[in-house]
């Protein structure tokens, strides 16, 4: 059962996504039909099993970049920008060659202001695995490494457990709150993003070099049992 937030009574869960949003322009009749497909993929979040630098904990890959998470719990969404991409040539019979299109980098982070992050560990597995054959040394090979489809950062804060969610679009954290425990202690600081500015909906909007994304405003329920 779920009803209006009530702190005294029960937990609080308070949810908060943002949408990211990256300048892709490939001159492809079918790149809306495989975007359209790709985004209803899920995104898992992949152990750091040692392929990749101690730092990392897990990593979310994505079509638009890579949101990686420090085992100190912080976020640093990678977002990755493609302009330009396509083919060039003459006539139907003429070999096209391919337009260079670089890719542009764009890196947004997120910290907990006061908080602290002891343990990270997956929920909900995901079907499969990820490998990894990085270079010609046998020994960094990694091989049905587990990706999770949530994230839990444990108690971040005194009676405020975090958890991570992550689309192909979409990201989300998750905020429960127990009872008696102040949800006003939560403070995220957002750096890398340009001309952050709020709506009259409460949403929190931030440019980058290579576009935008957007913050949801807080959804609150309280969990009965």
């Amino acid at each position: 059962m779920r009803n209006r937030p009530v702190v005294s009574l029960c937990g609080l869960f308070l949810f908060i996504g943002g949408a990211i949003h990256a300048v892709v322009h490939v001159n492809d009749p079918g790149q809306g039909r495989f975007d359209a497909a790709l985004g209803m993929l899920p995104r898992g979040f992949v152990a750091n099993v040692g392929q990749w630098e101690e730092e990392a904990a897990f990593a979310a890959p994505g079509f638009y970049g890579t949101t990686w998470v420090t085992r100190g719990g912080e976020l640093r969404h990678v977002l990755v920008a493609r302009e330009g991409c396509g083919e060039e040539g003459g006539g139907p019979r003429e070999r096209k060659a391919a337009v260079p299109c670089p890719a542009k980098v764009w890196v947004v982070s997120e910290r907990f202001v006061g908080g602290r992050v002891e343990a990270l560990w997956g929920e909900e597995r995901l079907p499969g695995g990820v490998s990894f054959f990085l270079g010609g040394d046998p020994g960094r090979y990694r091989s049905d490494v587990p990706a999770w489809r949530r994230l839990r950062m444990g108690e971040v804060y005194p009676g405020v457990a975090v958890s991570l969610q992550a689309g192909q679009r979409t990201g989300g954290k998750g905020f429960e709150v127990a009872p008696g425990a102040d949800p006003g202690r939560i403070v995220v600081k957002l750096e890398g993003a340009q001309a952050v500015r709020g709506s009259e909906a409460g949403a929190l909007g931030g440019g980058t070099g290579d576009g935008g994304g957007e913050v949801s405003p807080p959804v609150a329920w309280q969990e009965m049992a």
